[in-house]
């Protein structure tokens, strides 16, 4: 094992406080990642398809289309244009998959949520080591992770619970489509003038650093 005795252990080690309301997004975006890994096969089969092959095909074509397109929408000192194609896209493949209960739902709702989730792990990530120093993006990334589990641990029971209770999984689609809503409103009101702050901060001070 290599040690660092100068590196203790502690909360700081573990979250970074400068990325929290970043890793908030990151949370709440991942809250419906069950409805694509765990559910789709039950999604499916509610909308006529024997497998959920075809869905996560269209979602798999979609996360590949989302690496050509975002380093033509990507910016780190605009960051609402890569954020808000991201959750437009999921939200938009959510609400298809949840409010339009056919083949075409199944089909464009699958694309879109590929779109916007690849897009939302090329961009959010890459926003959070922007606010960080280079020797704190591994606490950056494990603040990141811990988000999108605790939100992937709340989105199966959400999923599940709301499945259960309507005896329908698009219901479950079309209520987190309505909380993806929420999320763009967080998005713009809170996370992206913090990260215009603290950006500004970070890049101010690196540039009145001395030069040796």
């Amino acid at each position: 094992d290599v040690k660092n005795p100068s590196q203790q252990f502690n909360f700081g080690t573990l979250f970074e406080g400068r990325v929290i309301l970043m890793g908030l997004i990151m949370g709440l975006i991942f809250m419906g990642m069950p409805a694509v890994g765990t559910f789709s096969p039950q999604y499916s089969r509610e909308v006529g398809f024997s497998t959920a092959g075809v869905f996560l095909l269209m979602y798999s074509t979609g996360m590949i289309v989302s690496r050509f397109s975002i380093k033509r929408i990507f910016d780190n000192s605009n960051p609402q244009i890569a954020g808000l194609f991201a959750l437009f896209f999921i939200g938009a493949g959510f609400a298809l998959t949840g409010f339009v209960r056919n083949a075409f739902g199944l089909i464009a709702g699958g694309g879109l949520m590929g779109l916007g989730y690849g897009t939302a792990n090329s961009t959010f990530t890459p926003l959070g080591w922007n606010l960080v120093e280079e020797n704190k993006r591994g606490v950056c990334n494990s603040t990141f992770i811990f988000c999108q589990d605790v939100g992937i641990f709340v989105g199966m029971n959400l999923f599940g619970r709301v499945s259960q209770f309507y005896g329908s999984y698009a219901k479950a689609n079309a209520l987190y489509s309505i909380i993806v809503v929420v999320v763009i409103a967080i998005f713009l009101i809170f996370t992206v003038p913090d990260y215009r702050r603290k950006y500004a901060i970070l890049t101010e001070t690196s540039d009145n650093l001395p030069i040796d």
